[in-house]
């Protein structure tokens, strides 16, 4: 409902993001919680992004020490987030450290060689 707070996000969890004000909230909370924020920006159209979803989804799952948090965005419902984050291509992952973007990954590449260069992209961000 309208008013009503974001929900916190959780480590070893997927947390879809709804509207401007939780992708606000979520990258606020990462800043907070000295915590790296990976948001998968897809759509439900895209063969890649639904291939490549529970791969993120176990990426996430192994995320529990509390250092990474991860979301997800879907491109058609939440059209104002990926234009203000100049998303371009799907799927994209973007990393947040500090509220600020510091790094990207465009995931067309074999499922487990995206999940491979996310895992180092977050290690050199820790």
């Amino acid at each position: 409902p309208p008013g009503t707070p974001p929900p916190r996000l959780a480590a070893g969890m997927l947390h879809k993001l709804h509207t401007p004000a939780d992708f606000d909230a979520a990258l606020q909370q990462s800043v907070d919680d000295r915590a790296l924020l990976v948001v998968d920006f897809h759509a439900s159209w895209c063969r890649k992004c639904i291939y490549l979803m529970p791969k993120f989804r176990k990426v996430a799952e192994a995320e529990t020490d509390g250092t990474v948090l991860c979301a997800s965005v879907d491109v058609n419902k939440v059209a104002q987030i990926p234009s203000r984050e100049g998303i371009t291509k799907l799927p994209t992952f973007y990393v947040y450290k500090g509220g600020e973007k510091v790094d990207s990954l465009l995931g067309k590449e074999a499922g487990q060689v995206v999940v491979e260069e996310l895992k180092r992209i977050l290690d050199a961000h820790r």
